[in-house]
């Protein structure tokens, strides 16, 4: 993995060699295990790729990685990497707004509104997603066995409230097909969404919707009742 020659890899390598020349273990305090080389570039798991740094030391180097990179590829990678660190673990105020303000600005530069309008950008990003996740088995039946072990907890913690947000969930995945898929059927000037939602409201089943209303006859006469239309004459 090749760097750019400038300052900011100069601080990273100082960095990296002093924590070397310290000897640290694990056993003598908190340290947290860095990949000289990240491994989303190439890095191994090999002893001589690690090395133990403070928590302070393990956010700077990570900082410092977003602006040693060569390629606009290599750089998402890395200012994920440092979005992953910042989130997933307390810090300070200001950080937490400085990071996430930058983190911001760099999505908005990457990832611009009219760039995803691209239809051929949008099909290489899924098709790239789709991939990991399809070359991944050990992280599917990672992320499956979380969310399984998480589901029975909730279960067991509150079984009524657990079965009511399943329900509530399903209620609302029902409403939202019903709205997407659902036909629009217009009725003396109002708009019902489905047959059923019509009839309730109306009386007017399908079958009178189609045999009368289409044909501009007001069905509202023949509601409930079954056989053929009386004369004129005749009182319904």
């Amino acid at each position: 993995m090749t760097y750019k020659k400038n300052k900011y890899t100069n601080w990273y390598y100082a960095i990296i060699e002093n924590a070397k020349k310290l000897n640290r273990s694990k056993k003598d305090g908190y340290f947290e295990s860095h990949h000289i080389i990240p491994k989303s570039l190439g890095g191994s798991n090999d002893v001589e790729n690690l090395v133990l740094l403070t928590s302070k030391e393990h956010y700077i180097v990570h900082l410092l990685l977003t602006k040693m990179v060569q390629s606009k590829n290599d750089l998402i990678k890395m200012s994920w990497a440092l979005h992953r660190m910042v989130f997933s673990r307390t810090s300070t105020s200001r950080a937490y707004e400085h990071n996430r303000k930058k983190h911001s600005k760099f999505l908005k530069n990457v990832f611009h509104p009219e760039r995803n309008k691209d239809l051929k950008y949008r099909q290489k990003l899924s098709d790239i997603v789709t991939g990991h996740w399809e070359d991944n088995d050990e992280r599917r039946k990672k992320t499956s066995k979380i969310f399984s072990e998480s589901q029975s907890k909730r279960k067991k913690e509150d079984p009524n409230k657990y079965y009511d947000e399943q329900i509530k969930r399903a209620s609302k995945g029902g409403q939202a097909f019903k709205l997407k898929h659902s036909k629009r059927l217009e009725y003396k000037g109002a708009v019902y969404i489905g047959w059923s939602e019509l009839q309730k409201a109306t009386g007017v089943s399908k079958g009178l919707y189609k045999k009368y209303y289409l044909n501009g006859i007001d069905p509202e006469s023949r509601i409930g009742k079954n056989g053929p239309v009386p004369k004129s004459n005749d009182v319904v």
